[in-house]
Formats: C-alpha cells, structure tokens, sequence
C-alpha cells in the first residue's frame, strides 16, 4: 500500500505497508459520504491507516483460534452438567 497524497506524515507514493502484512479492521467510516473507509491496524508495524476496500484482502485462515468461541463452547458444556 502507498501513501497516496492523504497521509502527510509520508513522503507521496512511500511505501506504507507491504503487500500480505496483516491487520485487523478497527472502524468502518465514509470519505464524502461516498467512498468507504476501513481504520486498519497492522499490529505487526504498531500503525493505523485508512484503506479503501480496493486496498485490502480478506484472510480466510482455517487454523484461525476464536476466542469468544471457545468461551462459549465452554460455557455450554458446564451448563449441561448443571
């Protein structure tokens, strides 16, 4: 991803972030009421910026670890035993 003028912290077509860093979508905005913008943190890097959608690539990722699920998962096998 380069910078394409919008950031003023880097140089115009500075190379922000490369291609298949990862990161997770913060917050969801428009631009002009038009152009949806996506707050991504690449947690790798410790940096924020805003992505159009063109930008960015969905991970589908089998060995993913669910957190919330696993609690659930959990919370219903101790509710059955009750």
């Amino acid at each position: 991803m380069k910078n394409d003028g919008t950031n003023p912290f880097y140089e115009r077509n500075a190379i922000l972030i490369e291609p298949g860093e990862e990161g997770y979508v913060k917050h969801i905005g428009d631009f002009l009421q038009v152009i949806r913008i996506y707050e991504v943190h690449f947690l790798e890097k410790g940096v924020i910026f805003g992505c159009r959608e063109d930008e960015l690539e969905a991970v589908e990722d089998d060995d993913f670890y669910d957190e919330v699920e696993e609690e659930l998962k959990w919370i219903r096998e101790h509710k059955k035993g009750e």
